[in-house]
């Protein structure tokens, strides 16, 4: 079933047919795309992580609804609000799939990248959107060695006046097994 949840019914599915590229879709239209995302909360498998540190676990969709709610809340009580925006400088991981649903449930704006990007890159692409939150990790795994990252991100904090607050995952650390 792919009810869509609507905040605001569209107008139209789409103003002209013949424009294309350039048709506007569903015009009027708003949603949570983390509400729909969020939608199913029974036992099958949502998320399948398998680290390159030979590490695997599976998060169920009620899980995964319990994971994101609980960040919202922890994320409100830090003082995110609709609007805000949110960096991440993460590796591909359950948590970072858990925190963008987080942010988007409460109507922030999730920007990220991963963390094997040059500093500059990393730098060139947060001042831009001024986030208000940084979260990151310690670090990522390529190629079966570790790699630290939390230092270069710390200094990319400290280059971004409009970070408030950054929040350290931690990656190579200790893990779910």
């Amino acid at each position: 079933d792919l009810s869509i949840k609507f905040s605001k019914e569209h107008k139209s599915v789409i103003d002209d047919l013949t424009k294309m590229p350039g048709a506007k879709w569903f015009d009027g239209s708003k949603l949570n795309f983390a509400e729909n995302l969020l939608n199913i909360k029974n036992d099958k498998i949502a998320l399948d992580f398998y680290g390159e540190d030979k590490v695997h676990y599976s998060i169920t969709y009620k899980k995964l609804y319990s994971l994101v709610a609980k960040v919202s809340f922890s994320l409100k009580e830090l003082g995110l609000k609709k609007g805000d925006r949110v960096a991440a400088v993460l590796p591909n991981m359950p948590e970072t799939v858990i925190l963008m649903l987080s942010v988007a449930s409460i109507g922030g704006i999730w920007s990220s990248c991963s963390p094997d990007f040059g500093e500059r890159a990393i730098f060139d692409r947060f001042s831009q959107i001024k986030p208000k939150f940084l979260f990151t990790s310690d670090g990522y795994y390529f190629k079966g060695k570790k790699i630290n990252t939390f230092n270069k991100v710390i200094n990319l904090s400290d280059s971004i006046e409009s970070i408030k607050e950054i929040i350290l995952i931690d990656y190579i650390g200790h893990r779910p097994k």
